[in-house]
């Protein structure tokens, strides 16, 4: 599974997860840095107004 396909799962299993949630997320999957740029890319398709300020 990809980083990116990772963020959309956890949105999609737990609708009302909060920044700080998936920055834990992020965090426990011990993402380089290339991974962690899909993760956030997929975190941002999948609630694009999760954060209006990104």
């Amino acid at each position: 599974m990809n980083a990116s396909l990772a963020a959309k799962i956890l949105l999609i299993d737990n609708p009302a997860m909060t920044l700080q949630d998936l920055q834990a997320a992020a965090d426990s999957l011990a993402l380089d840095p290339k991974a962690e740029d899909a993760f956030w890319a997929g975190a941002r398709e999948q609630a694009p107004t999760l954060y209006p300020g990104w």
